[in-house]
């Protein structure tokens, strides 16, 4: 999905800013002679560097920049959630571009996609701090032990990359998922009008890609209020959902 892509591109770059900065900062506060071999720093030199790294990050992955990414992908869960109900035979057409834009400011839509910005706008912050947590101790055990300074600025650049970059490629594929799925359904229950139960089935992507956990769940039914919290099944998840039956409610 482009949306996806286009998401995990700019987490990367951002990701690139804040290593830069921290790299910047590393070498400002802890300038060492060339002769010395060990980082020789103390309380306030970690506080300071730990300083400018958070607001490396806060620069770099806060606010509500993610809401460009969430949007669209509400917005194209709502066109495929169209098109697969006219392929179903459930309506006689897809919605055309300026009814889907009006049925995106209802209420229901409107707050699911102000819970899918806020979730991600919180997982944005947890990979932040986790990568601040992980690089303070770095930097502290590593200056108690006066280990040698290159040693100590890998170890942090390692944390940006297996625990910034890493799970912020996951999170982009997850909740692109996730706000896709939620619009779909939402369309699903709108043609339902509370009067139908429509059922939906769950379709794995279908390549040698398909995970343990969503194999065993193709072809099997589910209803609405059942699905709804299902999909993403786990991180990176590329599950998605076909209306399958529309019965009259009893």
């Amino acid at each position: 999905m482009g949306v996806q892509k286009a998401w995990t591109a700019d987490f990367m770059r951002r990701w690139r800013k804040v290593q830069q900065a921290s790299n910047a900062a590393y070498a400002s506060i802890f300038e060492n002679p060339f002769m010395l071999r060990e980082l020789k720093a103390d309380a306030d030199d970690i506080r300071r560097f730990m300083g400018e790294f958070d607001r490396a990050l806060t620069d770099n992955l806060g606010g509500d920049w993610q809401d460009e990414y969430i949007d669209p992908a509400y917005a194209r869960g709502m066109q495929d959630g169209s098109r697969a109900l006219r392929q179903a035979g459930i309506t006689t057409a897809i919605m055309s571009a300026e009814a889907l834009a009006t049925r995106r400011q209802s209420p229901a839509n409107t707050d699911r996609a102000l819970i899918l910005r806020n979730t991600a706008k919180e997982e944005v912050q947890g990979i932040a701090a986790a990568t601040s947590q992980q690089s303070a101790r770095i930097i502290r055990e590593g200056v108690a032990a006066r280990a040698n300074r290159s040693e100590i600025l890998h170890g942090i650049n390692g944390r940006i990359e297996h625990v910034g970059r890493t799970r912020s490629k996951i999170l982009a594929k997850t909740e692109t998922v996730r706000a896709h799925h939620k619009a779909k359904v939402q369309m699903y229950r709108d043609e339902g009008v509370k009067e139908v139960t429509i059922m939906a089935e769950w379709v794995t992507a279908g390549d040698d890609r398909v995970c343990p956990i969503c194999a065993p769940m193709e072809g099997r039914n589910f209803t609405l209020n059942e699905i709804e919290g299902l999909i993403p099944a786990h991180a990176g998840c590329r599950c998605s959902t076909v209306p399958v039956e529309v019965r009259n409610a009893a």
